[in-house]
């Protein structure tokens, strides 16, 4: 598995206290599984890639008379090969009530392009063969 990407951030301080970020996100993911198998001879190489972009937005408040820290964000995904986009927001709260005891209040949506499946070999041996498996916008599990 292969992932390359940059990232471009801007961040502005508003005041003390607030604090503002945006920027944009690139990642391109690739797969290469290989099969091969000397009687009967068979080969097949599968190639597969997929290229993300991402815009994010970012506010950050942060008073520490108060003890109050919250911050709250928002992820575009667009998922060139599908023409597809995802929302994912992301929340952050927390409150210091003593100098040892904090709340604390997390939340956010995440996708996910890539996961790993394991096939196990049909012959004697059983062996294990781990694949790592790009999104198909169809079935989750599904293997191409």
């Amino acid at each position: 598995m292969l992932d390359n990407g940059f990232k471009l951030e801007n961040s502005h301080t508003i005041n003390s206290k607030f604090t503002h970020k945006n920027g944009y996100q690139f990642n391109e993911i690739g797969t290469i599984n290989l099969d091969e198998v000397n009687s009967p001879i068979f080969y097949r190489r599968i190639k597969e890639v997929l290229r993300i972009h991402a815009l994010i937005v970012e506010a950050k408040y942060n008073d520490t008379l108060s003890k109050i820290y919250f911050n709250a964000g928002l992820r575009l995904n667009y998922i060139e090969q599908f023409k597809k986009k995802l929302l994912e927001p992301r929340l952050q709260f927390n409150y210091a009530i003593t100098k040892y005891f904090n709340l604390e209040v997390l939340g956010e949506f995440k996708s996910q392009n890539s996961y790993q499946v394991i096939d196990l070999q049909n012959d004697y041996f059983g062996i294990e063969k781990r694949r790592w498996i790009l999104a198909n916008n169809n079935d989750p599990y599904s293997k191409k």
